[in-house]
This record gives structure tokens, sequence and C-alpha cells, in this order.
């Protein structure tokens, strides 16, 4: 019996400072935690008192979050282009490629139907004409295209001259290429 005792009371003891270990020991993990933070933070206030000014402002600059303005996007300055009277666009391209005179034209409005007709002239005379269909893109057109063989147009400087027509409106897109 008094070996039974013993033995508990050995085994009470030694959860005992079990507990206390692992108290003293959570303490001093925490402590170190704690102290390794401060240090932290020292560091980084160090850090910024040794700036420049400049370098201050730039860091509070940087942490500010930039602020969100929201616009709406206008595609064109001013009244709408479908709403003109008449039509506009531009050559986008015209030069040769593979023996092809290309020429592609780009249209301000938005239109399903019209045609497109090009002239070539050569010192003011008409050297070749041609027409062709206006498709309709996602907010403008575009003239189906124009590829003329070379072999067609002698060389030199050619005025191009785009007409075109949709319903009531027309208009006139000029410009230039050498062959």
């Amino acid at each position: 019996m008094v070996v039974r005792r013993n033995y508990r009371k050995w085994l009470w003891w030694g959860a005992g400072v079990l507990v206390v270990a692992l108290a003293v020991t959570t303490i001093i993990v925490l402590v170190i935690n704690n102290n390794a933070e401060k240090e932290i933070v020292n560091n980084e206030q160090n850090q910024t008192q040794t700036m420049p000014s400049n370098e201050k402002k730039e860091e509070k600059e940087e942490e500010k979050e930039p602020e969100v303005k929201k616009e709406e996007v206008k595609q064109y300055d001013g009244d709408s282009p479908n709403m003109a009277d008449s039509l506009t666009g531009v050559i986008s391209y015209a030069g040769v490629s593979g023996g092809d005179l290309i020429i592609r034209v780009n249209i301000d409005q938005y239109l399903t139907t019209g045609n497109c007709g090009l002239t070539l002239k050569r010192d003011g005379n008409i050297i070749y004409s041609v027409t062709t269909n206006i498709e309709g893109s996602v907010s403008t057109s575009t003239c189906n295209g124009f590829k003329i063989s070379s072999g067609e147009l002698s060389s030199g400087k050619l005025e191009i001259e785009i007409a075109l027509e949709s319903g009531d409106k027309r208009g006139k897109i000029l410009g230039e290429a050498t062959i």
C-alpha cells in the first residue's frame, strides 16, 4: 500500500511539473514573439524616420488607394456621326501587296446597305472605276474592299475617290496611292 500511495504521489507531482513547464514554455514563446514584433515595428519606424521628406511623401501617396472615377466613354466628340447629313470616313489602307492595289475604307456611320464607288484618276483623267457594297461592322461600316491587279494600272501616283451612298445620304472620301 505504501508503494501505491508513493506512486500516486509521484504521478501527481510529475503531472504538476509538466503543467508548470508547459505554462512557462508558452509564456516564453509569447514574450519572444511579442519582442520580435516590437523590433519589426521599431525597425520600420527607424527606416521611416531616416527617409528624406520627399520619400515620405511618396510613400504616403502610394499607401492611398487610387480614386476610381467612372467616366462615360465617348466614341466621338460632339454629335453622333450616325445623325450627320452626309457620310464620312477614311481610307485606312491604300498600297500594293502581292501585285495588287489594295484599298480599304472605314466609314464613320453604321450602315447595313449602300454602295462604295471607287474612281482612280491620274492627272485628272479616270483610269479605273468599280463599285462594291457597304458592310456593317460593330459601330461603323466598311466598303467591301477593293483589290485591283496592278497589271491593269500603269505605275505612278494615283488619286483615289470613294463615293459613298446609302439611302438618302452621300459622302466622298479622297486619298492617294502610288504604284
